[in-house]
């Protein structure tokens, strides 16, 4: 079974065992968890596991750079369900975050003991061969402001592809048949109702699940992919880095 995993290249749902360390994302009771398996997690368990192999086993939708990575340090894969493959097209934020990646970098300033003309060149060379993005020197002076917008223009942008649809919406209500009509509505559900005065309320609802509008922008295989791209090289860096 893990064998079949080198050949696919998206997204895939399984179940994984022998997880040594909390490494796989698991929505528990509306909260992403990092976990090292299904029994304690769903238990909330923060004391020594006695579950089965087969409880220890978590069932998900994870990216697959992630799961080849832990494959490599000895995890298993139990079962295969449902494979999402796609035509691999690069480039589609390439300019964006090269451009963003720039700012931040050159707004960090320069590494510490990097003072001379050539240190200088070497960690310019070094960055464009690391990244791909070439480094301006004229414009390499530490900028915590500018530093923080270049961050969070790069990570903001992308989340709009993993945006939750179903946002859920507030309205001020002055009139009796309006507020009646929300509570009697069939496709919503009332989540709160908060008194400002006698005749004003705050009423905070959202749609139910099978009738909202998709939101056209989001796609989530590619926000999975975007964050497994991001987050996931430290994950992966830091257990090679420690062995696990």
């Amino acid at each position: 079974m893990t064998d079949e995993i080198k050949d696919y290249t998206d997204l895939v749902c399984h179940s994984v065992s022998e997880i040594t360390l909390p490494s796989f994302n698991h929505l528990v009771t509306g909260h992403v968890m990092r976990s090292m398996e299904g029994g304690q997690v769903l238990q909330l368990n923060e004391n020594e596991c006695t579950h089965s192999d087969e409880q220890r086993a978590l069932t998900g939708t994870w990216v697959l750079d992630d799961v080849r990575k832990f494959i490599e340090k000895g995890y298993s894969v139990l079962e295969i369900y449902e494979v999402w493959k796609y035509q691999v097209v690069n480039g589609l934020f390439r300019e964006y975050i090269d451009e963003y990646l720039k700012i931040k970098q050159q707004a960090t300033g320069w590494p510490l003991g990097c003072d001379s003309t050539e240190e200088k060149q070497k960690y310019i060379q070094q960055y464009l061969e690391k990244e791909g993005v070439k480094l301006n020197p004229d414009k390499i002076a530490k900028n915590s402001g500018l530093r923080q917008v270049g961050k969070a223009v790069i990570t903001s942008f992308w989340g709009k592809l993993g945006q939750r649809e179903n946002q859920s919406k507030t309205t001020i209500v002055n009139d009796p048949a309006q507020f009646f009509s929300l509570l009697t509505n069939p496709t919503i559900n009332v989540n709160t109702v908060q008194t400002i005065n006698e005749n004003t309320l705050v009423v905070n609802w959202e749609h139910k699940e099978d009738v909202y509008d998709p939101v056209p922008t989001v796609n989530v295989c590619l926000a999975a992919k975007t964050h497994s791209s991001l987050i996931g090289n430290i994950k992966r860096m830091y257990m090679t880095r420690y062995q696990l």
